[in-house]
């Protein structure tokens, strides 16, 4: 009887806590994309929460009617739960959908690692990550189709036609409860111009699976970066619907097309559609767009280095965009068959001149490009596909022009250029913001001008100048304060692409950034004379890159701190090399006793020798301010399991293992000894590196990359990294916190805080890892603001690459600015 009384007391506590949160949640609008039937269903009264909403806890979700939302109880506090995971069953065809779409609320978002969502189609699952920025508020969460993948190892190869279920899930950060909730759950439909078929069927006739979808993805991000909509879809799945809406149908990567495409695509065309094919016209596409394939070419001195305008070639086509195509086909007009057509490009080959290899021909049914589309330069690449597509289908142009326009200005926190206009204001800007903001105001009114008089193109261009200064004018509103470590990773040794490294060197300092950790060796190769590791080929041609690069460093003044990604060769090794390490037992094997290639054994005692004496030779031969560790840990729990790693531990134990190596998993008599086992290889390299290095040069600074949960890290890839900083074997740390939301990323520097002890923390921010290129100033900004705000002296970005040439221009109008 007690113990059913205090059941019912602890559930009234929560019905009345759940009440109490349901009365505090704000009003969510109701102006959702299309609602999915099972949601209108609920919002309308016939269906419960309760059957719409299944969580892995104990609580049921609460209807809160008032608001048309779903309450999604958080249960960390004294649980076990790894995550909070909420099902919906749903019956959607996506065939013809962009994504699905939904409202969220967290009442605290910093009880969160981040979050997930998951679509089950035709019985496999693809997911996504998203975060709502602001807590207690309600945010729309948009999941496009084209950034889900597959929960395997494979690409997203097929589309999402039957979904029968949706999964949301927070993970876990804080052992503390709190409240989520959930509406206007909706599909994403957009009838766009433009309709990119992806090339599933070829990838699944040749095996190139990531390739068919690669350069797909590439058109839709220059599309995105132009403001033009576009929907995507896989061959198989193409069918008149789809054509119905589309006035160009463009073919990514095709080498075969199903059965059906054909008779699609000649009455499409009938009807006055168009089509835009890149590198290969399968099954009659040549035909249909007037062209004759010729011969497959290359660059005899290596890459082309882009697409050259062909005399007056099309209305604002660039006179040069460039593109590093290792190779080619060469499509002509088909004058036979009397059809129109010309070639507007030609391909220019890697000496700056002007090849006779045509690059782009355009006919009166399309347009035929020589290559896949690589999306190498935004900016002119952006310009001479809108000339192809305005040369197609002018109307598009119109659509494409308003919408720049109304971007401009438009940022998570502003909904057009008036909110922006008004935030700004509200900021107190310098002169410096000020003058940019009145070239902003310039700009939009230039293309407002040209919109009016339907000059779409004009207007378009003034619209991106515009879209560009607005973001130039925010970003100098964040504030740069003196004495930071502002550091950069840079995983190619040469540094920046087609620049030497004084020239790097110097682009970063511009930008007001003080230190540098190159990438110089991998587990097999080194970037520089070495007696260790085998050096590449490129040093014979290119010379010692660590020697050029300390020496633009001091010219400089910047921190020179010398990258080792540790065990995994990677693909810089040579098949001679690897072929050796394997024959010598050095090479990692999984539980279930597959090779792993590409890593070397950490506790082969000549494994662990030759990461110490790399690091020490570097530290020995070169004035260099400081070394650094990557990838210093297993590639997963799954490793090492080798014959070696069974000697040497039974040797340590002093015990035969008799079933190996069940008994040293989880569950095993052995699995604790064996996992402090894992952890004990990697950390006696740390610390022989630490000591010894300090004595060769003291004062040099040791420091690591690493991943971002010290105490499950221990454990699952024996990377310790909590116990190197409390042994002062570190002189800074930087966790890879590549992490989109600038919230999330936030709460777990906060975490780490914790880890560090009087290390100093200098968090990873993942620039190069972003899915929104546009996005990449303002968010650079934020996530470096957010690391001041936790009292952190600096940071760490990943990459110093093309992302960064973009970025840093920005930046540095603001939050890296240099002070006098």
């Amino acid at each position: 009887m007690k113990i059913r009384v205090l059941t019912l007391l602890l559930f009234l506590s929560y019905v009345l806590s759940a009440a109490a949160a349901a009365g505090s949640l704000p009003a969510v609008a109701l102006d959702a994309d299309d609602l999915v039937d099972e949601w209108r269903d609920f919002v309308e009264g016939r269906r419960s929460a309760a059957k719409l909403v299944r969580g892995n806890s104990e609580s049921a979700p609460l209807p809160i009617l008032k608001n048309r939302a779903v309450l999604l109880p958080v249960e960390f506090k004294e649980t076990y739960l790894e995550r909070m995971c909420w099902d919906i069953p749903v019956k959607i065809d996506m065939t013809a959908a962009r994504g699905i779409s939904f409202d969220f609320y967290c009442a605290d978002i910093s009880c969160f690692s981040g979050f997930s969502f998951y679509l089950r189609a035709d019985g496999r699952w693809l997911h996504g990550k998203f975060a709502p920025e602001q807590a207690g508020r309600w945010c729309r969460i948009r999941m496009l189709k084209q950034a889900l993948k597959e929960d395997s190892s494979t690409s997203r190869l097929r589309g999402c036609r039957q979904v029968d279920c949706i999964r949301i899930s927070g993970w876990r950060l804080k052992d503390q409860d709190t409240t989520c909730a959930l509406a206007n759950l909706g599909v994403i439909t957009v009838e766009s111009d433009l309709l990119i078929v992806r090339g599933v069927s070829s990838a699944q006739s040749d095996g190139k699976q990531g390739e068919f979808t690669r350069y797909a993805r590439n058109l839709e991000k220059t599309l995105a970066a132009l403001n033009l909509d576009c929907v995507s879809v896989d061959d198989h799945e193409l069918d008149a619907q789809h054509l119905q809406k589309a006035r160009i149908v463009i073919f990514a990567y095709s080498t075969l097309l199903p059965p059906n495409v054909m008779p699609l695509l000649e009455n499409f065309v009938k009807q006055g559609g168009r089509i835009i094919s890149f590198y290969n016209a399968p099954d009659g596409l040549s035909s249909l767009l007037g062209v004759r394939q010729g011969a497959w070419v290359k660059d005899e001195n290596g890459n082309f280095s882009g697409f050259a305008r062909v005399g007056e070639g099309l209305p604002h086509q660039p006179g040069f965009t460039p593109q590093a195509s290792w190779n080619a086909h060469e499509f002509t007009p088909d004058s036979e068959g009397g059809r129109p057509g010309r070639v507007v490009a030609v391909w220019r080959d890697s000496r700056g001149e002007d090849t006779d290899h045509p690059a782009i021909t355009v006919t009166d049914t399309g347009a035929m490009f020589g290559h896949v589309w690589l999306a190498e330069d935004q900016r002119s690449g952006g310009e001479l596909l809108l000339s192809v597509i305005g040369a197609l289908a002018p109307a598009v142009l119109e659509k494409q022009a308003r919408q720049s326009f109304a971007e401009i200005g438009r940022f998570d926190d502003c909904s057009d250029f008036e909110a922006f206009k008004a935030f700004f204001e509200k900021q107190q800007p310098g002169p410096d913001s000020r003058d940019l903001f009145r070239q902003t105001e310039r700009s939009r009114a230039q293309a407002g001008e040209a919109l009016e008089q339907d000059r779409w193109f004009e207007s378009t261009q003034a619209a991106r100048a515009a879209a560009e200064l607005a973001v130039r004018s925010r970003c100098s509103l964040f504030d740069s304060i003196a004495g930071e470590h502002r550091a950069f990773w840079c995983h190619s040794a040469f540094g920046l692409r087609n620049r030497d490294w004084d020239e790097s060197i110097r682009f970063l300092k511009q930008h007001g950034f003080n230190v540098i950790i190159p990438n110089m060796s991998w587990g097999a190769t080194a970037f520089y004379p070495s007696e260790v590791l085998p050096v590449h080929s490129d040093v014979a041609k290119r010379g010692d890159q660590i020697k050029a690069c300390l020496a633009a460093c001091r010219k400089y003044g910047v921190e020179c701190h010398i990258w080792k990604v540790c065990w995994k060769t990677g693909h810089h090794a040579t098949a001679d090399v690897t072929d050796r390490l394997h024959a010598q037992g050095r090479l990692q094997v999984d539980k279930n006793g597959g090779q792993e290639q590409l890593w070397l054994c950490p506790s082969h005692p000549e494994n662990q020798r030759m990461e110490i004496d790399a690091q020490l030779e570097v530290v020995r031969n070169y004035a260099v301010d400081g070394i650094h560790f990557d990838y210093i840990r297993y590639p997963g729990s799954t490793y090492c399991f080798c014959s070696g790693c069974r000697e040497r531990f039974e040797k340590q134990i002093g015990e035969r293992i008799e079933a190996w190596p069940a008994e040293v998993l989880r569950g095993g008599r052995f699995y604790a000894r064996y996992l402090e086992f894992r952890r004990g290889n990697i950390t006696q390299v740390v610390r022989a590196v630490a000591e010894r290095a300090r004595v060769i040069r003291p004062g040099i600074s040791i420091s690591a990359a690493v991943f971002r949960n010290a105490p499950s890290d221990r454990d699952a890839i024996g990377q310790d990294w909590q116990l190197w900083c409390e042994k002062g074997w570190l002189d800074f740390v930087c966790p890879m916190n590549y992490l989109d939301s600038t919230q999330i990323f936030k709460n777990v520097v906060q975490q780490q805080k914790q880890f560090v002890g009087n290390v100093p923390l200098y968090p990873g921010i993942g620039l190069s890892c972003w899915k929104d290129e546009s996005s990449y100033p303002l968010k650079l900004s934020r996530q470096i603001e957010g690391v001041r705000k936790l009292g952190l002296k600096g940071f760490t970005i990943f990459n110093f690459d093309e992302n960064a040439e973009f970025a840093l221009p920005f930046v540095s109008l603001g939050v890296t600015k240099l002070r006098d």
